[in-house]
């Protein structure tokens, strides 16, 4: 399970930290959110972006369309985020 806290929300944008955000290249929080964006889109999300300065992806949503929560639960469970967020890291020197 993906490690997350919910910083700030208001109906529509939700901004989440991910510790592990912070360990990432840009090209793998580019991939990162175009996977969550591409598997989501109909599902209510918006947008979808990360921020490796902060270690956090803000969402914007529909909030009539989707329960935020649950969803954020799900992603964080995700077996497949889990190991895009972890691939490559076993060699690096950091």
């Amino acid at each position: 399970m993906i490690s997350y806290t919910v910083k700030h929300h208001i109906p529509g944008r939700i901004r989440v930290h991910i510790p592990m955000l912070k360990s990432m290249t840009m090209a793998e929080l580019k991939v990162l959110a175009e996977k969550i964006s591409a598997d989501n889109r109909s599902e209510g999300i918006k947008d979808i972006s990360a921020n490796p300065l902060t270690g956090s992806i803000t969402i914007m949503y529909d909030p009539s369309a989707i329960d935020i929560y649950a969803y954020i639960k799900d992603l964080a469970a995700s077996e497949e985020l889990h190991h895009l967020t972890l691939r490559g890291r076993e060699n690096r020197p950091y």
